[in-house]
């Protein structure tokens, strides 16, 4: 599964796969992290449709797409409905990952997902300590739009923006995350999505 918007990087005009499919599971034995961040070099030199950004109101919450194909999405050509059981990857229990890959899904098994900040600008000089969780969805993947409450860790005496990843994360781990209190956060978000 991905998270699915022009602002991700990776794919090309009309999301075509050009540096690989973005739904397919890094190798277990990537540990270099230029090859895992963003899917590795040539992923991450594909940038943004048209510059892309999501932006992400500080406080408020944020609505994503995650699907195993973005032609179940709004941006594809078989958009399925959001309250169908399946609406992120239609007759594929098993992509779930919440169990018996015939079905049903297990919403006890769903692993969860993670939005995290990284406060550099350059996507090449992030490394895994610069990751800060500021926002899970336990139930995620359970439906194809996924909300996700963006954690007011934002002062408004600061005018920058940064730029983060959203980070599908399949951890059980995810329920205890810590929330940091960033010395210098941003007034507002501008999200450069990978899987």
């Amino acid at each position: 599964m991905s998270i699915w918007h022009p602002s991700m990087y990776g794919v090309g005009t009309g999301f075509d796969y050009d540096a690989g499919d973005p739904v397919v599971p890094l190798d277990p034995g990537v540990q270099d992290m230029d090859e895992w961040w963003f899917r590795g070099p040539q992923a991450r030199a594909l940038k943004p449709q048209n510059g892309s950004v999501m932006e992400l109101p500080a406080g408020g919450t944020a609505a994503v797409e995650i699907a195993c194909n973005v032609a179940w999405t709004s941006y594809g050509s078989r958009t399925t409905n959001p309250s169908d059981l399946l609406s992120a990857c239609p007759d594929n229990y098993g992509a779930y990952h919440t169990g018996d890959p015939t079905g049903p899904l297990d919403d006890d098994l769903l692993s969860g997902c993670a939005l995290a900040v990284a406060y550099k600008s350059d996507i090449d000089e992030v490394g895994w300590d610069d990751l800060v969780v500021f926002s899970t969805n336990q139930t995620c993947v359970r439906q194809k739009v996924t909300t996700f409450d963006l954690h007011n860790v934002l002062h408004e005496n600061t005018a920058a923006s940064i730029e983060i990843d959203a980070l599908v994360a399949a951890t059980r781990v995810l329920g205890a995350a810590q929330f940091v209190d960033l010395a210098k956060p941003p007034t507002s978000f501008q999200i450069l999505l990978t899987s």
